[in-house]
């Protein structure tokens, strides 16, 4: 076989199916009780990703391997953000919005944006003089990392 036609992949289940394994785990082992769907929905984000790779890690540029990082990046943020939406939620109902105001009297009155299509708008609008819970999550607190990932040329580097 000539090298043109020989492909190597490192075979691993990588970061993306570590984050699978790890929320099918948590489910299977009952830490999580987050209904099925939303397992499906981590895993399929994740094989999407991978499924539309253009072609095998170690055949990418560095530049093609660092876009795929940031895409991994990106990925791992939305699921953490759902993630925290979900657990702060404790199971209510949540509507996605921005907190636009805050007028400070003899009690406060906040402003929220929030998109009219949301499936949950109609509860928000049966919620209106009855009482509500404001949660903020900060997403941003769980979004840290060990170490830098690193492309097949940083790792020859040394980088």
């Amino acid at each position: 076989m000539n090298n043109k036609s020989e492909a190597t992949s490192s075979g691993g289940i990588g970061v993306l199916g570590l984050l699978g394994v790890l929320f099918v785990g948590l489910k299977l082992t009952g830490v999580i009780d987050w209904s099925w769907w939303w397992v499906g929905d981590l895993r399929d984000a994740l094989l999407d990703r991978v499924r539309n790779l253009p072609k095998p890690w170690a055949m990418m540029s560095p530049d093609e391997q660092r876009d795929q990082v940031e895409g991994c990046t990106m990925i791992a943020e939305h699921l953490v953000q759902e993630a925290v939406r979900i657990i702060a939620s404790k199971g209510f109902p949540t509507i996605h919005g921005k907190l636009v105001k805050v007028q400070v009297k003899d009690g406060m009155q906040l402003q929220v944006d929030v998109s009219r299509h949301d499936p949950q708008r109609l509860i928000v609008i049966d919620s209106v003089e009855r009482p509500v819970l404001l949660v903020v999550p900060e997403p941003d607190m769980f979004m840290g990392e060990k170490d830098k990932p690193k492309t097949s040329l940083d790792e020859k580097l040394g980088l």
